[in-house]
């Protein structure tokens, strides 16, 4: 089989069965306890083979293809303020896909959280009749510098096994495989409820059974409905409770005194005001 057929072929079963799953579509932070979010995307899908050189060292070929268009749509659950799950059909709505979030930094300007995921083609389809399951690890970094506005990186490793080629070539490039890919999401938020996300990743295949590199490449937008539960971008991270306020009696010419009392209370408290404490002069606990 000539190496052109190899590199078309590869291709065709990339592109055309659905590719693996190489961008996220969502932010470090959590959607929140209770709330859900539907969304849907429009994306175009690309592949680039570099055959470096055939079997027998005759020839080199370059092959590129791109699938346009693309939608995928998906639904996400808040389990908790820091925790999430997610389904979706991705790829044309041709492969299976879950993830479970986990947020372990949540502030105002930054996140950081890790989103395992599993997908699979569990059909065959096109003309290379083949299928894979995707094993995902990636690793999802917010910068939010405006309210509205939030930058998401998503460096990923990604294991890949195809299965049931037909052809005698691809029934060879069966097996594990590995990918590293990054994600480049832009969360727009137009208000608390409804979002549009831009996004644009790059996936590079690490093993190949023949001498051969391929990348992957995928960008579109994504229009998210957030509905239940706190439906908010904000963090979901319960607010320190303000320090009480507190009564001191300093002398007029205690000048450290007053200093160190600055914010109480300037008169003796009230029976019925619970934020408010007495304290002695010369208690420098309370005070």
């Amino acid at each position: 089989m000539t190496t052109a057929k190899v590199a078309f072929l590869a291709s065709s079963a990339l592109v055309l069965t659905g590719c693996p799953n190489i961008a996220s579509r969502t932010t470090a932070k959590t959607i929140g306890d209770g709330t859900n979010q539907v969304w849907f995307a429009v994306e175009a899908k690309g592949v680039t083979v570099d055959n470096e050189l055939d079997p027998v060292g005759a020839s080199t070929i370059d092959y590129s293809n791109t699938h346009w268009p693309s939608a995928s749509v998906g639904y996400r659950r808040g389990i908790l303020d820091y925790m999430e799950a997610g389904g979706a059909l991705l790829s044309g709505l041709n492969e299976f896909y879950f993830d479970y979030k986990l947020n372990f930094v949540d502030s105002e300007y930054f996140a950081m959280a890790v989103d395992p995921g599993f997908g699979f083609v569990p059909f065959e389809d096109g003309p290379a009749k083949v299928g894979f399951v995707q094993f995902d690890a990636p690793l999802l970094i917010d910068v939010a510098p405006l309210e509205w506005l939030t930058i998401t990186m998503g460096p990923k490793y990604m294991g890949v096994n195809y299965f049931r080629g037909e052809d005698p070539v691809l029934a060879g490039r069966s097996g594990f495989q590995h990918w590293v890919a990054g994600t480049l999401y832009v969360d727009l938020r137009v208000s608390e409820l409804f979002g549009v996300g831009p996004y644009a990743a790059l996936a590079y295949y690490l093993s190949s059974p023949v001498d051969q590199s391929v990348i992957l490449n995928d960008a579109g937008v994504a229009l998210s409905f957030r509905f239940g539960g706190t439906a908010s971008g904000e963090p979901q991270r319960e607010p320190e409770p303000e320090p009480k306020k507190k009564f001191v009696e300093c002398d007029d010419t205690d000048e450290l005194c007053q200093e160190q009392s600055a914010g109480a209370y300037d008169e003796e408290c009230d029976d019925d005001d619970p934020d408010c404490v007495d304290c002695e002069e010369d208690d420098p606990d309370c005070q």
